[in-house]
């Protein structure tokens, strides 16, 4: 019992620090939301903008995942340097004529989420997707070799398939 409660209170300790690192990068929002707005000038308020962050423990060490769009590779960057050691990129495609039909980033372009991924592979991050199945054009070969092309590249370790 007494190592259990040892177990306990260390990872408690763990969790707190990364929690702390990570929001001196983040704001809090309402509880109950997943969003958490960028602490940084330009941004606040930005609805074009999601990003999210969530904090939980793996093993003995601490993990923090950041889930994003991957318009911001400057913030990936800050908040790996904070102890963030996961991405999570969400998006339906990497053909960068497509995504912007699609998303309409106003203040980003593809260029800046495909920064994103190099910046995170830089950084030594565990990088994912969560690729949006678009029946008819996910699965087709040009844009499956696209998906291939930043597997091979080292900057995808992990595809999550999501119906559109």
């Amino acid at each position: 019992m007494r190592r259990l409660r040892s177990a306990l209170v260390g990872f408690h300790r763990r969790w707190r620090a990364a929690r702390a690192r990570l929001d001196a990068v983040l704001d809090e929002v309402p509880q109950g939301s997943d969003a958490r707005p960028l602490r940084h000038p330009n941004l606040r308020g930005n609805r074009g903008f999601s990003f999210s962050a969530q904090a939980f423990l793996h093993r003995r060490a601490g993990i923090i995942n950041i889930n994003s769009n991957g318009s911001r590779p400057d913030t990936i960057a800050a908040c790996t340097d904070a102890g963030a050691n996961a991405l999570r990129i969400s998006l339906n495609t990497f053909d960068r004529d497509v995504y912007t039909m699609y998303y309409r980033p106003a203040d980003y372009d593809f260029d800046d989420v495909m920064r994103s991924f190099d910046v995170a592979k830089d950084k030594g991050m565990y990088i994912s997707i969560n690729l949006l199945i678009w029946p008819g054009w996910t699965d087709q070969m040009a844009e499956v070799d696209r998906i291939s092309k930043v597997v091979d590249d080292g900057k995808l370790h992990m595809i999550q398939l999501r119906n559109l």
